[in-house]
């Protein structure tokens, strides 16, 4: 009976470890996720300096290297998906382009703020919320809760920033193209 007490007392401790564990890595994910939005800082630099020609250069840079990482030789199988993921992604990156034409660095800017503030709120409010997954076959870590989350923030921080980014006229309010 004193040798069960022993072996609960410490299996209590292994949890307890588990559990700090656990938190240290959330805490590191989110600051990876944080760190990893300020690396568009250079992408905004390049919209706001480079002409339409280097972006366009820049863009078929990064396109190759999203191929080379879906393509990648680690990964087997699922050759459909991963050619649709391709074709997103040159979509995205053509309805990128097609934004710095239309509504210049500072629709970018924007674009790139919500795609940021998106990613946080649904990484905090997942982790805090948990809740049903949203699909769990194809990303077992996404939940509905998540999904509100960078939906709701992405708006707040979208009413935030429209004042530094939209103008109004008498025709309407709009991007400026700066």
């Amino acid at each position: 009976m004193n040798f069960q007490k022993g072996t609960d007392v410490m299996a209590g401790e292994e949890i307890i470890l588990k559990e700090k564990k656990l938190k240290m890595s959330d805490q590191k994910e989110l600051i990876t996720r944080i760190l990893s939005s300020f690396m568009f800082i250079p992408v905004i630099v390049l919209l706001y300096f480079a002409s339409f020609k280097v972006l366009a250069v820049f863009s078929i840079v990064a396109f190759a290297a999203m191929a080379y990482e879906i393509f990648s030789p680690e990964i087997k199988g699922h050759k459909k998906l991963r050619s649709f993921m391709l074709a997103f992604c040159a979509f995205g990156i053509f309805c990128f382009m097609y934004c710095r034409d239309i509504y210049g660095v500072s629709g970018c800017i924007f674009l790139v703020c919500m795609a940021s503030f998106t990613d946080i709120g649904a990484y905090c409010v997942g982790k805090a919320l948990k809740g049903p997954k949203l699909c769990p076959k194809i990303s077992p870590n996404k939940t509905w809760a998540g999904f509100w989350g960078g939906f709701f923030l992405s708006n707040v921080a979208c009413s935030c920033l429209s004042s530094l980014f939209m103008q109004t006229s008498e025709q309407g309010t709009f991007l400026p193209r700066y």
